[in-house]
């Protein structure tokens, strides 16, 4: 997506809440209890949808 300022905003699978219409990100989204919600952005005054992705990985070693 590209905001107004022709921008390319990256805001799938980031390390945290980024606003898809201005792109500025929250900071203390690791805060948030939720795996999903609505977002109002204090800088663009747009809403937006947000979800929390979860990946699990796994490492072995030897014996």
């Amino acid at each position: 997506m590209e905001n107004k300022n022709n921008k390319k905003i990256n805001y799938d699978f980031t390390d945290e809440i980024t606003c898809p219409y201005c792109g500025v990100r929250e900071s203390d989204s690791w805060e948030n209890n939720e795996n999903d919600g609505k977002e109002y952005c204090g800088s663009c005054y747009n809403t937006f949808f947000w979800e929390r992705n979860i990946s699990i990985t796994y490492s072995s070693s030897k014996e």
